[in-house]
């Protein structure tokens, strides 16, 4: 990689290196998903069979559709079962992904100093942080899951009442809440956004203030940034599960298939997320020794 990927990025270069670090270090940041979903795959195929799934075409898939006669066509439910055993599927995914983050991190770590990296070195620098990488996720998630159900019912409860006296006010306020949920909660969680780069390579746990104060001025560059290849990822999860989906309905084939086209697609923004924490970690070193330089002549 190029000397200049040390120096402070802008909006643009961000989003150019990223996909530059992807382009030239996909061979090892693709075999640390494959290595790390494995395990993960089987445990879930494990789960969905026992809860009921079927293995390849699920009774929602078009072609039983199709070959529903008027007469018998019901609407698919699944049972509670299988809703229960597609939920505990999931787990798997939240134990991997600090695993997951942790490696790219270290290949991102290696990319902008120019330096070769390997799956399985990099996996195993980053085995001694996964304890806190895991406590801090699961700390990460419940305040975020407080934080948006807490806002959700607080502001339903007041449309709700609203709704009663003046429908066209609440739908107003509905809208002006959406618009307003979106960006505060856009800005307040990208404000935490770098926590697990910060747990990683600083020993820091949670890591959550670590990453407040290196998103200090630069909240909405990265919210942008976030914004735009989430809006990529989407799309790309939407285009490569459309078929699996309609033709396996929720098959564990179906399943499988989502979950592992979700994690690399997700590649993006975990190079993305390491890449901001380089370049804020860059930026905030520049602003200390500045801040001690004005010090000094004071």
């Amino acid at each position: 990689m190029e000397n200049n990927m040390q120096q402070p990025l802008s909006f643009g270069k961000i989003l150019d290196q990223t996909f530059r670090i992807i382009r030239s270090y996909f061979k090892p940041i693709f075999l640390i998903v494959f290595y790390v979903m494995i395990p993960v795959l089987a445990i879930q195929a494990i789960i969905l069979a026992a809860s009921g799934h079927k293995l390849v075409m699920g009774d929602d898939s078009i072609q039983n559709i199709w070959s529903s006669s008027a007469s018998d066509l019901e609407v698919y439910e699944t049972s509670f079962v299988m809703d229960i055993g597609f939920l505990l599927s999931m787990v798997p995914l939240f134990f991997a992904t600090p695993l997951l983050v942790g490696g790219i991190s270290h290949v991102v770590k290696r990319a902008r100093a120019g330096e070769p990296a390997e799956a399985i070195e990099m996996l195993k620098l980053t085995f001694p942080r996964y304890w806190p990488l895991l406590g801090s996720t699961l700390l990460y998630s419940t305040i975020v899951f407080g934080i948006v159900f807490m806002t959700i019912l607080g502001g339903g409860m007041l449309i709700a009442s609203i709704a009663f006296v003046a429908p066209i006010l609440a739908i107003l306020l509905a809208l002006l809440l959406l618009a307003g949920g979106f960006i505060g909660y856009g800005l307040l969680f990208t404000k935490w956004i770098l926590y697990l780069p910060a747990t990683l390579f600083e020993k820091v746990a949670p890591g959550l203030g670590r990453s407040w104060r290196l998103t200090k001025r630069q909240t909405w560059k990265f919210f942008g940034i976030y914004i735009i290849l989430t809006i990529l990822s989407s799309i790309i999860i939407g285009a490569l599960n459309f078929l699996p989906t309609l033709f396996l309905g929720s098959s564990i084939i179906s399943n499988l298939w989502t979950n592992f086209v979700s994690l690399i697609s997700s590649i993006i923004l975990a190079v993305a997320w390491a890449i901001m924490y380089f370049d804020a970690s860059l930026r905030q070193d520049a602003e200390d020794i500045q801040d001690l330089v004005d010090t000094y002549h004071t």
